[in-house]
């Protein structure tokens, strides 16, 4: 049986739209993989952030008679790195990094004392979009918490037990 030339530039356009649709496929494929990777690391460099951000507030909390909210001898901090570091972020300088500023220097509560700011991140490895690039993928988090007595604007709380709306 012999191919008409009219068969044979269709049997080329296949192969080019298979080519075309399997790059596309590819890219799905590596974005499902990779960004379900990068929602977790989110999620756990957040869950990091947070009490380590808590953990230098209650330092600055318990300091802050003698201290008045600043971190003078590094103890917060010490407490926020230590607190990231027991969560798995120790870092080391090229898959983590943990900051920790004490007054914040960003945000809402900038350069206000009292106040802990904790930036967890973390330089995510590619696994199926390497075929893309090889650069490692960086995932940030941040937390601010306030670590100072603070009086209630209430002269008498009470509370009902019998209360279920609450």
């Amino acid at each position: 049986m012999r191919l008409s030339h009219h068969d044979a530039k269709r049997r080329g356009a296949v192969a080019v739209f298979v080519a075309v649709c399997m790059l596309a496929l590819m890219s799905v494929v590596a974005l499902s993989i990779d960004g379900g990777g990068l929602l977790e690391e989110r999620r756990h460099a957040q869950a990091t952030a947070d009490p380590a951000a808590l953990a230098a507030a209650a330092d600055l909390y318990w300091n802050y008679w003698s201290n008045s909210g600043q971190d003078l001898q590094g103890t917060a901090a010490a407490s926020a790195l230590r607190t990231a570091a027991l969560n798995g972020y120790t870092n080391d300088g090229s898959n983590s990094i943990v900051t920790v500023h004490i007054p914040p220097i960003s945000g809402l509560y900038q350069n206000r004392r009292g106040y802990a700011e904790v930036i967890v991140e973390f330089r995510q490895k590619r696994s199926f979009s390497t075929i893309f690039s090889s650069d490692p993928i960086p995932v940030k988090a941040r937390a601010v918490a306030l670590g100072t007595p603070t009086a209630a604007d209430v002269g008498i709380l009470v509370l009902d037990p019998d209360d279920k709306a609450s």
